[in-house]
């Protein structure tokens, strides 16, 4: 059988060693920026921490923090919990107070029973609200959020 010559290029993978150009390490090629999302059949009871963005469809029991990232609450998921990010969006429904450095959006639909606090906020008329807008203490209540999202990172077990 003769032998296949492959265009040069990227390193396939999957293939033998030395169709890979040999046997080394495959190259890393970063994403595109991708969002985790934890699937709607997902439950976590716990806390949930990323250094990325964070899109909710199944249900957390616990905190949720991505401090300087976005966090979405799809349709139909539910954060029973707080939530600190830079930006938090909820569509479906949060039982817990809400932090954000730079927005939080409560679009139509949503429900949050708890305390938000960001610079900016924005509710939409066909979404509920049971609990307080705080938009003049956020600088304070998000070093306050990041402190205990620290301490808390320092207590986990390794």
């Amino acid at each position: 059988m003769p032998a296949r010559s492959f265009p040069p290029g990227p390193a396939r993978v999957g293939g033998p060693a030395e169709l890979r150009g040999g046997g080394g390490p495959l190259p890393v090629t970063p994403l595109p920026h991708v969002p985790t999302i934890l699937g709607a059949k997902l439950l976590v009871a716990g806390e949930v921490r990323a250094e990325q963005d964070l899109v909710l469809m199944g249900r957390v029991e616990g905190s949720i923090g991505v401090p300087n990232h976005a966090l979405t609450i799809h349709d139909g998921a539910l954060l029973r919990g707080p939530a600190f990010a830079r930006i938090v969006t909820v569509s479906g429904t949060v039982v817990g107070d809400i932090t954000a450095s730079e927005l939080v959006e409560i679009l139509p639909g949503a429900s949050v029973t708890g305390d938000v606090t960001a610079p900016r906020i924005y509710l939409d008329e066909e979404a509920t609200l049971v609990g307080r807008i705080d938009m003049r203490r956020a600088d304070a209540a998000v070093r306050v959020a990041r402190y205990r999202l620290d301490r808390q990172g320092d207590s986990a077990p390794r």
